[in-house]
């Protein structure tokens, strides 16, 4: 039998009900969903198999080390197997350097934590239809900051702490109960209602569009490995995307304490997206950046190398793809731009290619 906590007690070495895992859900989500299931927090779950300051949940999102997964598997009645099938190297074998992480390591942490991003459109879907919500797997590449199915830009929680803290911003903006959801779950016309209300602004939903198209290529780049003969034009905008994004987070020769991105913004975007004043000089590395950083970003790039129509939308001024290497030529310091000029010599692709 298992022991239901109490007075701070957890629940036991193992689980009589596990509620099943989601398509795409994240190990530390399904593990919150059963805390939620059980009326207990993950740390006090957790009590019964080890001290829970000791369960680093990035770990077992990751799936390293693998000896992590052990106790959960216990806990959960299942194979160290099958919980490893739901990691991240998993599922993206070639994935570890893609993930979004902190900026810095915690004390008593081997690597900086994931930072853990949501589509808000997704969550509700999501506790309509099964009166709960989940954490993607795929929502935490650091590449991808635009949901593919809503077109909603990501959103990101907090780092730093073993419960989700995006659940609480999530009902905070959504006070509905429990039943009612369910009861609305009920209904088809809830899902359609849902559906049909606008996910972005008119401006947004092209830019927003074309990114998931260049982000789906950008991964698939990223994790491809060393690049093949020959490459298709989509493939070969996504080595061009995947320079500009390297050059676009170098130090800022005019401002040392600022990226290359700062001087290049979206007009319109630049009030949407938060900027954040670096305290230390030099590059950054794009996985540790916060997602509104990272989406600026990848709009900048998409922009850049796509349609005149889509830059049209942003820029008042006439397009020209050799003004803006030239722009970013001119804030990179004399190393970075010797590296990016090598970088542009391996370039195949020509602006507005057939894609």
């Amino acid at each position: 039998m298992v022991r239901v906590g109490q007075g701070g007690r957890g629940l036991g070495a193992t689980l009589p009900i596990v509620p099943p895992i989601q398509e795409d859900e994240l190990i530390s989500s399904w593990l919150n969903r059963i805390a939620r299931f059980y009326g207990h927090s993950i740390q006090s779950m957790m009590l019964g198999i080890g001290p829970a300051s000791r369960i680093e949940l990035s770990e077992l999102d990751l799936g390293v080390p693998r000896t992590a997964l052990k106790p959960i598997a216990v806990l959960l009645q299942t194979g160290v197997s099958q919980l490893a099938s739901r990691t991240m190297t998993a599922s993206w074998p070639n994935a570890l350097g893609l993930v979004a992480r902190g900026a810095y390591v915690p004390h008593g942490c081997r690597q900086p934590r994931l930072r853990y991003s949501a589509c808000p459109q997704c969550l509700e879907e999501q506790r309509i239809t099964l009166g709960a919500s989940w954490l993607r797997r795929s929502w935490m590449l650091a590449l991808r900051t635009v949901c593919p199915v809503h077109l909603a830009a990501l959103v990101e929680a907090p780092i730093g702490t073993i419960v989700h803290p995006i659940w609480s911003e999530f009902l905070r903006k959504h006070q509905r109960s429990h039943r009612e959801i369910c009861t609305i779950a009920r209904g088809s016309s809830a899902l359609a209602t849902l559906a049909n209300r606008p996910v972005a602004g008119d401006e947004l939903s092209p830019l927003h569009q074309a990114m998931v198209v260049l982000q789906d290529s950008l991964i698939a780049h990223a994790l491809r490995g060393p690049a093949p003969q020959s490459r298709s034009p989509m493939e070969e905008r996504a080595a061009v995307a995947y320079d500009l994004v390297w050059a676009l987070t170098r130090a800022d020769c005019h401002r040392p304490d600022r990226l290359v991105y700062h001087a290049l913004p979206l007009s319109f975007l630049s009030g949407a997206c938060r900027y954040v004043e670096r305290r230390d000089a030099g590059p950054a590395e794009f996985v540790r950046l916060h997602i509104d950083e990272r989406h600026l970003v990848l709009a900048i790039v998409t922009v850049w190398t796509g349609p005149p129509g889509l830059w049209a939308l942003f820029y008042c001024s006439p397009w020209r793809w050799t003004d803006n290497c030239e722009l970013i030529v001119d804030h990179l310091g004399n190393l970075d731009r010797a590296e990016f000029d090598m970088r542009q010599r391996r370039w195949n692709w020509r602006p507005h290619s057939t894609i």
